[in-house]
């Protein structure tokens, strides 16, 4: 290994976390907390991973696992792993003592770049530290394991991921790609045997980073598969306002009062499931909490008449519950419409409380003619099933042919240049 496969590994970091490094350690902390932890994992005896069969499914966030849930319905239990808990599935004290002999080139790479990549480094110490040993050790595991077949991912770019992905194509173990959200054209370049995509828009993007392996479908996204079946209701909520983690707690308040006042009181708050807010004031002011913990956001979606929130995926569950949406910018810099939800109209922006109650007040029109770049299944017969299709096409790659999988997706799709997409009505 390099300091090049480092960074090529840890490419997310480079191009979509500055803004989160604030005050990281020093380099010397960095040190000790890395050989405070080692200790640590060593203590609680992480050496053991969960047992692989011929199908292995990584899907460590929350998120991953809404993305290969319906896929998972589709497969009996007995034949299939799933590594869901990293810190409970992975050998994380063998990631740390093997990268003890790779420290060297984590240095070599920290001394040879800029300030603001040190201080990146620095921020996320425990990504660039571990890759050497995290890499070694998925080389181990792949090697002990030739029953493996297929390993499904639902994320491209976390460092495990990654180094996974890079073992698997070395071992010659085939990979299938699900989105668990929307891209951009910062993330990795896209290099699985089989990628199911959730449609053109992020087709276009991985084009745009260039270098794509393997076959591709515009498939739609498993993850939107539950939403056939939610039940139509009578709508609860006037406005449902959803939070990310970049989001300034004084700009939703004064946003949700200003909505209150000469709107509707009648709102419904829904933080990111990884906030840490204390949302008490909220509370205080008349707003309803859902908890993304355990309530999904298209059974949010359900109880609204219209969402506003800051850049986020959300935007397009919205759409594809046919709840009209707009952006609303809670943080202390510009927008950058990462997922070009605003250049290709799925959404308007609202610069001003004013905006708001006033476009509240007219009513937002859904884009239906934009939604099908998002989501290639979205009015067509595979609509609410896509995870049962990858299913088949997996169970066919395991344990009849190729050939046989291809048979199957070719009753849905066809080939359309460099990618598959389905059939037209």
């Amino acid at each position: 290994m390099t300091i090049e496969d480092i960074k090529r590994i840890n490419y997310i970091y480079y191009t979509s976390f500055r803004s989160f490094v604030k005050n990281p350690p020093s380099l010397v902390m960095c040190y000790f907390l890395f050989f405070l932890k080692t200790i640590q994992s060593i203590i609680l005896f992480r050496f053991r991973y969960k047992e692989i069969s011929d199908l292995l499914v990584v899907a460590p966030t929350l998120t991953d696992k809404k993305a290969v849930k319906t896929i998972l319905e589709n497969i009996p239990k007995e034949n299939f792993s799933v590594w869901g808990n990293f810190r409970k599935d992975l050998p994380f004290a063998l990631f740390y003592l093997r990268s003890i002999k790779g420290l060297s080139l984590f240095q070599k790479l920290y001394h040879s770049s800029s300030q603001e990549d040190k201080l990146l480094m620095r921020r996320y110490y425990y990504n660039f530290m571990l890759t050497y040993g995290i890499y070694k050790t998925f080389d181990i595991i792949l090697r002990n394991n030739p029953q493996l077949k297929i390993i499904v991912f639902a994320n491209d770019h976390i460092t495990p991921c990654r180094c996974l992905i890079e073992v698997a194509e070395k071992h010659e173990i085939k990979t299938l790609y699900v989105q668990h959200a929307s891209v951009t054209e910062r993330f990795p370049p896209l290099h699985f045997t089989y990628s199911f995509l959730d449609g053109q828009d992020s087709f276009e993007k991985y084009k745009t980073i260039g270098d794509m392996r393997g076959e591709i479908f515009l498939s739609g996204s498993p993850r939107f598969d539950d939403i056939a079946k939610i039940e139509k209701r009578e709508k609860v909520y006037d406005v449902g306002i959803a939070l990310n983690l970049m989001d300034n707690k004084e700009r939703v308040l004064e946003l949700c009062r200003y909505i209150a006042a000469h709107y509707s009181r009648n709102i419904v708050v829904r933080p990111h499931p990884r906030m840490k807010w204390d949302l008490s004031e909220f509370v205080q002011d008349g707003c309803a909490i859902s908890d993304s913990k355990t309530e999904s956001s298209f059974s949010f979606l359900s109880k609204v008449r219209v969402m506003i929130a800051n850049e986020s995926g959300i935007h397009l569950d919205a759409a594809l519950m046919e709840v009209p949406s707009a952006l609303y910018n809670f943080r202390d810099s510009e927008i950058l419409d990462w997922y070009s939800y605003i250049k290709n109209g799925l959404i308007k922006v609202l610069n001003t409380k004013e905006e708001v109650a006033e476009t509240l007040k007219d009513g937002i029109t859904l884009p239906e003619e934009n939604i099908r770049l998002y989501n290639a299944a979205f009015h067509t017969k595979s609509e609410g099933n896509v995870g049962e299709l990858i299913a088949g096409f997996v169970s066919d790659i395991i344990y009849k042919s190729e050939e046989k999988a291809y048979q199957n997706v070719f009753l849905f799709m066809q080939k359309s240049g460099d990618y598959f997409e389905y059939k037209s009505k």
